[in-house]
């Protein structure tokens, strides 16, 4: 195991060497809230997510997306892509349930997910995916196409992709031109 911690370190420093000081970085910042001194910073440049990628696609199930629970074949999930890509901008799908609120829209080329629990639950989770970005997921084919994904996430904005906030803890994931710091 040590081996194989100590070939994946080597390979992620040989890519970010050889990343161009012009390459975007992807960011994520995981905070803990109950224990200040927990958190986890990684920045990758877009080139090693690039190379990494294509080694997930054994772990991909390409027959469905599974969301709340419910399984959607990917068959579904790109009808119902192309219905709301399709669409002008607007709100979705807005349900409110005990305190609960859950407002799907596409606003400007980008799909927003946003999710309210009441401050008794504490949780919030914002979801800003260019359209660009949810057409390579879905791509074509029996399978997600997790090369299409990766040349998506290169032509991204600079910003925020998903953010999720709750009681316990604080979750960034961005996309910009600076290798490592973090904005809060």
């Amino acid at each position: 195991m040590k081996h194989a911690w100590g070939a994946l370190v080597l390979a992620a420093a040989a890519t970010a060497a050889s990343a161009s000081g012009g390459d975007r970085w992807v960011h994520v910042r995981v905070d803990d809230r109950q224990d200040r001194d927990q958190s986890v910073d990684l920045q990758l440049p877009l080139s090693m997510v690039s190379a990494i990628l294509p080694s997930l696609k054994a772990q991909v199930d390409g027959d469905g997306i599974t969301v709340d629970g419910r399984e959607m074949s990917l068959a579904e999930a790109r009808a119902t892509w192309r219905a709301v890509k399709n669409a002008g901008d607007g709100e979705y799908v807005r349900v409110r349930d005990a305190g609960d609120q859950v407002r799907v829209s596409k606003k400007g080329g980008f799909l927003l997910v946003d999710v309210d629990e009441p401050s008794d639950h504490g949780g919030k989770v914002r979801v800003k995916l260019p359209a660009t970005v949810v057409d390579a997921v879905l791509g074509r084919g029996d399978a997600i196409d997790l090369d299409a994904v990766a040349k998506s996430l290169a032509d991204l904005p600079d910003g925020d992709v998903i953010v999720v906030e709750s009681d316990d803890s604080h979750v960034r994931i961005w996309i910009d031109g600076r290798p490592a710091g973090s904005t809060r």
